[in-house]
């Protein structure tokens, strides 16, 4: 391949040509005698702190080559502005401190007329412009090098022949990324087709005095790694970057580097975006950090007044509160300077106590050793009285036993004569018989009176029996006929009665059957009618908070100034139960859990339950819930129209065209308050509801709706829009989670359902109810009829016994008699009485006999034991005098043991009332160390202060005074909450903390608009002058052309980086202007409306080339002749950088200018280049130039 460079109309240098290559031939036409005048260079001011010259070194390089003119003089730089230590710009003196950290001149005028100054040498090259470029395997190129001119370049071929290839050379090769020339993102991407490894070559020109700066790259197929070399020398891509930034190139920005493949994103950038890179590319260097500047401490500003209208009005809801506490803290604090006191004063209490019970066994153990003294002198005492009551013990023992001896014998006789006595008792007496005689006189009467009794009785049966008697055997049979008649009657009467009643049965049967399911029904109908009750004993179980609540609102209702709604996971009722997961998702458990407050003192009464300690429990289930403290969420909502009925971010049709059935706040029935929390807490209003799947809605179109949130049937999405850059949008995705609280709902179709079965089975029962009283009726009257003939039955059963008890007289009567007769038969068959009484008086006679013979041995017997008892009479009297002797001794010992009783007790006594004592004071003495140790440390000192000197520790009772005085004291005093100094303290601090941060807000907002004024009034100048120089010439460019057009800038007050440029286009007669955009206008009126606004730059512009790729595609031919003439004047006539223009095509007779430099790519794989004949070599084009002009002029 081959490529020929001309450096001027004479010279030529040839390479060899070789096959399949392809060439760029260049020719130019310049006046070298024009060159463009050098205003000179301006320092740029040395940053005064690191951190300045940090921005300084990463702000636009093209401060290090030109300066501003303001009012055609050159603004002095000798010096910085000292900035402030710290990073706010504060000093020990903030209301004095310089607010624009960022100047550089101590020039506070406007900078008006900014005009850029290049450093151009004496052939018209800026510094940092391109002097040459050389690509090898780059693209479409084998090997090309060629150089620029310094002012417009306009490069032409056909399309395919590689021309924007050379814009791409011109990014690659000067280290920026590959997407910016919009084609492919990869270095590996731009080496040629075939080839391993390509290179590149740039050449830009040095500053004055400074060699030009060389820039090879050199990189690869296999990677997306780079060999760089700058100056020949080996070097890094970020010294490189460095490099170019310097001086100023902007290949990364649109207004002054355009590639073919970005031509359309230009109309498409955002009046933001259009704004900042204008800033970048154009006017006054320092409107970049000027605008960063501002956009940062505007954002921080606004930020700061958002959080301090928050702080100030809880700054001042806290000195309300702190406020209204204060009496009530002044009385606590009092009362507890008292309970303090009786802290004191208890412990004291104790002291005492335990000093009189010290003092109190010193006593008892003084006591008790003169006690035990007492003691071992008695002891002695009693020594020979115990051995005397030994020797008489022992005689006594002796005599007793002589007692006990004699006392047997005489047992022995004493037997025999009882056995004698026995015999003689044994013996019947004579009164015995005389006894006999008159029990048996006595039975002769009885006998004689018994039998007149049965005579008289058989007497009263025979006058019986001798009555005439009447047969009623057949008035009984008539009877018991009629009884059977009436029985026969009764019976079909109860019959009768039993089918009533059956049938009365069966319809209560059947009414009670209704009723049960009437109860049902009803009970069915209060549980759908009542799944709030349900939502509530759910809720209850789930936080012991809340149950607290609800039960604390319904005891203290009439404490409340207006109604406190329950959380949403009761009160909220979603309508269809198909979405409620999806309307449950747009809400957090806090939320849910939330009381809705309509007064503020509501809300500031329930937020003093928090902390409160609640009780364990029982769950609806059973299940323990244990104690703990009430932590409630709270919200206070003042209930209006916009609240309850919100304005949608879009209306119901274009709502539905995206896919959705309805907002959550649809499907919510609940009380206006809930609705409008819902709305400020949750954002339901702005939350779609769709039953289609999340992978048929389209992300994109639902964001750019103003729909920020939205449920699918597969998952829940949120859009969160970026603050900075473009705000695209960042949308999160999360799965489904089963509903917990709105999926409890109201069926109302079952409630119907219902009702309709309930007014059905009460109408069946009514039915019913009709006939059973009827039947009521006719159970009466068989009831009626059958007590008739149940009394009839009576009536004849009583007749017939009547008749029965006469019959049965006549047989009793003659059973009676025969009876008698049998007793009287007996009785007169019995002994006489003269017989009987003869037997009794011989057995007496042969008694008495027997009665003496057994006396006579019984004397004898006695006799014998008479003896005996003297025997034992001596006995008795020698253990007699024993015992008495044994008494007097053992009295005496009692005394003297009761003497040591009384001592050992007094002992004991005083022994336990020592050991109770020494206890009593160990266990006050630990007890009061106790005490003391747990004492607040104010208590402790005084407390030990007061017992220093123990004698002057006070009476228990003086104590016990002091502190029943106080402690009705503190009974007279109003019950304040314990915890109310706690609450004051915390609410004290927060109070300061508060207002140290408003106050701190507030000057920090004072500082900051004055920074923001300070850099306004450098800013706003600079901006403007930027602004209408370029509207000018872009108005009057399209003048020209036959169209209106002017640039605008956009403020949004309070936001900096919502600032923005609108380019306002109109291309026809009598139509308004129109914001250029990427859809509104065609492709051509983009491309004008582009190129003009590029070329509106160039005056203002600070960076040392641009370049265009073939925007004048789609352009009509006046438009495209009167944009190129526009361009040669601009880029050729004024002082402005370097230019590049690539296009396909030129228009016939168009305007040229000799500082023009026109490159055209003849591109082609043979270039038939002949090595020994100049006429025949076609590639060079120069060269056929010449011939033309030899041949032309010649002929002419």
């Amino acid at each position: 391949m081959s490529s020929d460079l001309e450096e001027g109309p004479s010279q030529a240098v040839r390479r060899p040509t070789v096959k399949r290559s392809a060439k760029l031939a260049l020719s130019e036409s310049e006046d070298e005698g024009i060159s463009p005048k050098v205003n000179g260079h301006v320092k740029r001011a040395r940053p005064s702190t690191e951190h300045q010259r940090r921005e300084s070194d990463s702000s636009d390089s093209s401060e290090r080559r030109s300066k501003p003119v303001i009012n055609g003089h050159n603004r002095a730089q000798n010096g910085s502005r000292r900035l402030s230590p710290d990073e706010n710009g504060e000093d020990d003196n903030p209301e004095d401190e310089v607010m624009d950290e960022d100047a550089e001149s101590e020039d506070d005028g406007p900078h008006l007329g900014f005009r850029p100054e290049y450093d151009r040498d004496a052939q018209g090259f800026v510094a940092g412009s391109i002097t040459r470029i050389m690509m090898r395997n780059f693209m479409t190129y084998d090997f090309v090098e060629f150089k620029p001119g310094p002012h417009l370049n306009m490069i032409l071929g056909p399309n395919g022949s590689g021309k924007s290839s050379i814009a791409a050379c011109i990014a690659v090769g000067l280290g920026f990324p590959p997407g910016i020339i919009g084609r492919a993102s990869d270095l590996k991407a731009f080496v040629k087709q075939g080839a391993e490894e390509a290179e590149t070559e740039i050449e830009l020109k040095g500053r004055t005095g400074e060699p030009n700066v060389q820039i090879r790259r050199k990189f690869n197929r296999e990677d997306n790694k780079s060999d760089w070399l700058m100056n020949g020398r080996a070097s890094t891509h970020k010294a490189v970057t460095d490099v170019v930034t310097s001086f100023g190139v902007q290949a990364n920005n649109l207004c002054s580097f355009l590639p073919q493949d970005k031509v359309a994103e230009f109309a498409k950038m955002a009046p933001v975006t259009v704004l900042k890179e204008t800033m970048r590319a154009a006017g006054d260097p320092r409107l970049t950090k000027w605008h960063e500047t501002l956009k940062d401490k505007g954002a921080t500003l606004q930020s700061i007044e958002d959080v301090q209208d928050r702080d100030v009005a809880k700054r001042d809801e806290l000195q309300k509160q702190v406020d209204r506490m204060e009496p009530d803290v002044r009385n606590l604090r009092e009362r507890a300077d008292q309970q303090q006191r009786l802290e004191v004063l208890r412990l004291l209490e104790v002291a005492s106590e335990h000093k009189s019970a010290a003092d109190r066994f010193e006593e008892v153990a003084k006591e008790r050793k003169s006690v035990l003294k007492q003691q071992t002198e008695l002891n002695r005492r009693r020594v020979p009285l115990l051995e005397l009551q030994e020797k008489q013990a022992n005689l006594k023992e002796k005599a007793h036993a002589a007692e006990v001896r004699t006392n047997d014998e005489l047992k022995d006789y004493s037997r025999k004569c009882a056995a004698q006595k026995q015999a003689v008792d044994n013996h019947k007496s004579p009164s015995n018989y005389e006894t006999d005689l008159k029990a048996l006189n006595e039975k002769l009467k009885e006998v004689a009176r018994r039998k007149e009794e049965l005579r008289r009785k058989i007497r009263k049966a025979q006058d019986k029996l001798d009555e005439p008697r009447v047969d009623s055997a057949e008035k009984i049979t008539q009877l018991i006929a009629e009884k059977r008649k009436i029985a026969a009657k009764f019976q079909e009467a109860r019959e009768e009665l039993h089918a009533v009643e059956d049938r009365q049965e069966a319809f209560q049967r059947e009414i009670k059957t209704l009723s049960n399911e009437i109860d049902q029904l009803d009970a069915r109908q209060k549980e759908l009618g009542s799944i709030e009750r349900q939502r509530e004993t759910i809720a209850r179980d789930f936080d012991g908070s809340i149950n607290y609540a609800l039960d604390w609102i319904e005891k203290n209702a009439m404490k409340l100034e207006a109604t406190v709604h329950k959380p949403p996971m009761i009160s909220v009722n979603v309508t269809d139960k198909a979405v409620a997961w999806q309307v449950e998702a747009c809400t957090t458990v806090a939320q849910r859990r939330c009381f809705i407050c309509e007064s503020r003192n509501d809300y500031n009464t329930l937020l003093e339950l928090n902390n409160t300690d609640y009780p364990a429990r029982r769950s609806s289930n059973g299940t323990l819930i244990p104690a703990g403290k009430v932590r409630l969420t709270l919200q206070y909502v003042e209930v209006n129209d916009e609240l309850v009925n919100p304005t949608r971010p879009c209306d119901v049709q274009k709502l539905q065209e995206l896919g959705f059935t309805g907002w959550a706040l649809d499907y919510v029935e609940c009380a206006p308050a809930v609705r409008a929390y819902l709305v400020l807490a949750s954002r339901m209003h702005q939350a779609a509801i769709t039953r289609l799947p999340g992978g048929r809605i389209n992300a994109n179109a639902v964001a750019a709706a103003g729909i920020r949130t939205w449920v699918t049937s597969t998952d829940v999405n949120r859009a969160l829009q970026s603050l900075y850059g473009r705000k695209d949008f960042q949308i999160t995705t999360t799965p489904p989670i089963a509903p917990k609280a709105f999926s409890h709902a109201v069926d109302a179709e079952a409630l119907k359902k219902n009702q309709r079965e309930l007014a059905q089975k009460k109408q069946e029962r009514q039915d019913r109810e009709g006939p059973l009283h009827q039947l009521k009726q006719e159970i009466g009257k068989a009831r009626v009829k059958s007590d008739s003939l149940t009394a009839d039955q009576l009536r004849l059963e009583g007749e017939i016994k009547s008749l029965r008890d006469v019959s049965s007289s006549y047989q009793k009567a003659e059973a009676d008699k025969k009876l008698c007769e049998r007793e009287l038969r007996d009785l007169e068959a019995e002994p006489s009485a003269e017989e009987q009484r003869r037997k009794v008086k011989t057995a007496k006679l042969q008694g008495v006999k027997k009665v003496w013979r057994t006396v006579a041995t019984a004397t004898d017997a006695h006799e014998e034991a008479l003896q005996a008892c003297l025997q034992r009479g001596k006995a008795l009297w020698s253990l007699a005098q024993y015992e008495l002797n044994c008494n007097d001794i053992e009295k005496q010992v009692t005394e003297g043991n009761e003497q040591v009783a009384e001592l050992n007790a007094t002992l004991d006594d005083l022994t336990k009332k020592k050991d109770t004592h020494r206890a009593t004071a160990s266990a006050l003495l630990s007890r009061f160390n106790q005490m003391l140790g747990a004492a607040p440390r104010d208590v402790y000192t005084k407390v030990r202060a007061d017992i220093a000197v123990p004698a002057d520790i006070p009476a228990v009772s003086a104590i016990q005074d002091e502190i029943a005085e106080i402690e009705n004291r503190l009974e007279l005093t109003l019950t304040v909450d314990p915890t109310l100094i706690e609450r004051y303290e915390r609410l004290s601090n927060e109070l300061a903390n508060i207002k140290d941060t408003v106050e701190r807000q507030e000057q920090e907002s004072r500082i900051l608009k004055r920074q923001i004024n300070r850099i306004l009034t450098d800013f706003d100048p600079a901006l403007d002058t930027l602004v209408d120089v370029v509207s000018r010439k872009f108005s009057a460019a399209f003048e020209r052309v036959g169209c209106s057009g002017e640039v605008k800038l956009n403020r949004v007050e309070g936001d900096f980086s919502a600032w923005g440029i609108h380019i306002m286009v109109s291309y026809r007669d009598g139509d308004n202007l129109q914001q250029l955009t990427g859809t509104l206008q065609s492709g051509g009126e983009r491309s004008l409306a582009t190129v003009t606004y590029l070329m509106s730059l160039s005056e203002m512009a600070r960076t040392p080339f641009s370049l265009v790729d073939e925007i004048n595609q789609g352009m009509d031919q006046k438009a495209e002749r009167n944009v190129h003439n526009q361009l040669v004047e601009v880029t050729c006539n004024s002082d402005t950088g370097q230019y590049f223009l690539i296009t396909p095509k030129l228009l016939t007779g168009l305007k040229y200018q000799r500082k023009m430099k026109i490159l055209i790519v003849n591109n082609g794989t043979w270039l038939a280049d002949s090595t020994t004949n100049l006429d025949k070599r076609f590639g060079h084009l120069k060269q056929c130039l010449q011939k033309y002009k030899r041949v032309h002029v010649a002929a002419h």
